[in-house]
């Protein structure tokens, strides 16, 4: 007899019966096994994602007020360029980086990049914008290198 091989043929039929009762306990212990395993990983990764976004959210304080709040100042800040009210701009703009950058006699070219913005001509635009000095961020409106 080889060796390692003891046992090997079965002696009876019960030994057949407790070979195959042994590997069945063997598979259903592994399957058992690897599905606990996954159902732990999806578990884990469900977890850690919702987890990251409300810390994102706490982190930047952003909730639906504050969100709403930033969607009206826009809207008043395009509505004062687009009326040409320089008032309601300078007031709409609050403490934004560039409430002080533009002056009453600089604020038709504003308006002016803001057309040309709309128009889809964002390098004339940001021309515009640089030459009375706002900081210009990105290329508007997320329209990036076009």
């Amino acid at each position: 007899m080889r060796e390692g091989s003891e046992g090997w043929p079965p002696d009876s039929f019960n030994s057949v019966k407790q070979l195959y009762m042994n590997k069945k306990k063997f598979f259903v212990g592994s399957v058992l096994g690897v599905l606990a395993m996954s159902a732990a990983v999806a578990g884990s990764s469900l977890t850690a994602s919702a987890d990251m976004g409300s810390q994102a959210q706490r982190h930047l304080g952003i909730n639906q007020e504050k969100r709403a709040e930033r969607v009206q100042e826009r809207v008043a800040i395009r509505a004062a360029v687009e009326s040409g009210d320089y008032n309601a701009w300078k007031k709409a703009m609050g403490d934004r980086p560039n409430a002080n950058e533009v002056t009453e006699s600089e604020f038709p070219k504003l308006q002016e990049a803001h057309r040309l913005s709309l128009e889809g001509k964002y390098q004339e635009a940001r021309q515009l914008r640089e030459e009375i000095g706002m900081k210009v961020f990105g290329n508007g409106q997320g329209r990036h290198n076009q």
